[in-house]
């Protein structure tokens, strides 16, 4: 018995480690974006990044609220906009802890936003490159295909604007591209859920990433059932997957009503 346990134990382990080791397959992702493949992908970066150059100056008044939670926090007077009132009057949770991360390291003032503005910046050039890598990994000789859609949302002015607008706009974006190219790989090799963990920082990000991991969660049950998996194995795979995101959002959610008195945001 005991030794079946810590069969099982070390077979988990393994399909884990496993799993970790392709999706960060270093070697094998950086030769998909190799010789003149790469050149649309420098192209769509290059316009991108001019026009978030043309619109830095761009500011809303949003940002500075999550600013004020981040720097309170940072300075030991908790997740507080005022000091001895909990409320909680933002809905980027995880904006806001890395916002506190610059905050702990004398970050503060104009600082805060061009740290902010980094952070939107980095997010949209991780995200050109999580694009460019599903086309050209998905769709092979889709060289047009990787170019257009790149220099699509390059030239997308609304796009650029919000990137450069000290929001947890571009983390969102990132991190939601992330779990849905996370997702079709494990569809793929029917491995362990990681694209659930990403969906969970979705969520603490923006709560409507619960929704997104919704449509999420549903497709693979479809994808599943079209691929005649037996019924038993697909339930166990995907109660497995909503267990690890329901993990992540209900220690949130315990932590706010302790912490708030509350079960949504201010």
């Amino acid at each position: 018995m005991r030794q079946g346990y810590f069969s099982w134990r070390s077979g988990i382990f393994c399909m884990v480690a496993d799993e970790y080791k392709k999706f960060t397959d270093f070697k094998g992702n950086l030769k998909l974006m190799k010789s003149n493949s790469a050149i649309p992908l420098a192209l769509s970066l290059g316009i991108m990044l001019l026009l978030v150059g043309y619109f830095f100056g761009f500011c809303t008044d949003d940002p500075f609220i999550s600013f004020r939670y981040a720097d309170n926090f940072a300075h030991g007077k908790g997740l507080v906009f005022n000091p001895g009132d909990r409320v909680e009057g933002y809905s980027n949770f995880l904006f806001v802890a890395i916002m506190s991360l610059f905050s702990c390291f004398g970050v503060s003032g104009i600082g805060m936003l061009m740290a902010a503005k980094a952070v939107g910046i980095a997010s949209a050039i991780g995200l050109f490159f999580l694009f460019f890598y599903a086309i050209r990994r998905f769709e092979e000789n889709s060289l047009f295909a990787a170019g257009g859609t790149l220099l699509l949302l390059a030239s997308n002015i609304l796009f650029a604007l919000w990137t450069a607008g000290g929001m947890e706009t571009g983390l969102f974006a990132f991190l939601l591209v992330a779990s849905a190219i996370c997702r079709s790989r494990e569809l793929e090799k029917i491995s362990f859920p990681f694209s659930s963990i990403l969906s969970g920082l979705l969520s603490l990000t923006r709560p409507e990433g619960v929704l997104y991991y919704g449509v999420f969660f549903l497709a693979s049950l479809v994808w599943y059932h079209r691929q005649s998996i037996p019924k038993k194995h697909y339930l166990m795979l995907s109660a497995k997957d909503a267990l690890i995101f329901i993990s992540i959002i209900g220690a949130f959610e315990l932590w706010r009503i302790y912490y708030y008195h509350a079960v949504v945001s201010g």
